[in-house]
């Protein structure tokens, strides 16, 4: 995993559950956060990257709609009925997956 994908890294089980993350809850905390650390640098240890930050906070906002998308998808999916179609739907196709 990774290979040509900068932002992809392997983690372990152990690694993933103490990694920090960013989601819908605390978008706007981080996005606030990276604001007041630009314009602060000397608020931070020396060692932490703000433009790191930066490019994941970027990268994050960028992923929103395919995860919105995602989710829509698969909520569509786990809502429909028993025997609706679910592939082809106003297309004259039925069936189920």
């Amino acid at each position: 995993m990774g290979k040509g994908h900068r932002f992809l890294i392997d983690v372990g089980p152990e690694e993933r559950r103490s990694m920090a993350r960013l989601g819908d809850s605390n978008r706007a905390f981080t996005r606030k956060a990276l604001e007041i650390a630009m314009l602060n640098p000397d608020f931070l240890p020396r060692s932490f990257d703000l433009d790191e930050m930066q490019r994941d906070l970027e990268l994050f906002e960028s992923l929103q709609p395919i995860r919105q998308t995602a989710v829509s998808g698969l909520q569509s999916i786990a809502n429909q009925d028993e025997g609706r179609p679910v592939v082809g739907m106003g297309q004259g196709v039925s069936g189920n997956l």
